[in-house]
């Protein structure tokens, strides 16, 4: 597996807005992109938010990289998006929740 990290700071707006339309313009294309496995975005806190992409290879991982940077240019642009810090390499060591997916969380 592959994963890439992408850390932005914006300027302007807020991290549900952006949010929202990451998760309705972005997460379909980056979903249908080969080898995808998963795509996060955290926010980070301070007008920052980070996005996971994890792949089955390093070529998925650069095509998502690409997408994203053409995705954010025509659709964030109001945002007052920094280029992102990129952080990327094989995934070395990973684990996965014993439940199953989509299991309710209990405290």
């Amino acid at each position: 597996m592959y994963a890439t990290i992408r850390r932005y700071s914006y300027e302007r707006g807020d991290v549900h807005e952006l949010s929202r339309q990451i998760q309705q313009g972005f997460v379909p294309i980056v979903s249908k992109l080969p080898g995808f496995v998963a795509y996060y975005v955290v926010n980070s806190g301070m007008s920052t938010l980070s996005t996971i992409s994890i792949f089955e290879s390093r070529e998925g991982a650069d095509q998502s990289v690409r997408a994203a940077a053409d995705w954010v240019g025509q659709n964030l642009a109001e945002a007052g998006l920094s280029r992102p810090q990129i952080t990327a390499g094989d995934v070395t060591v990973h684990k996965l929740a014993e439940h199953p997916a989509g299991a309710a969380y209990t405290q």
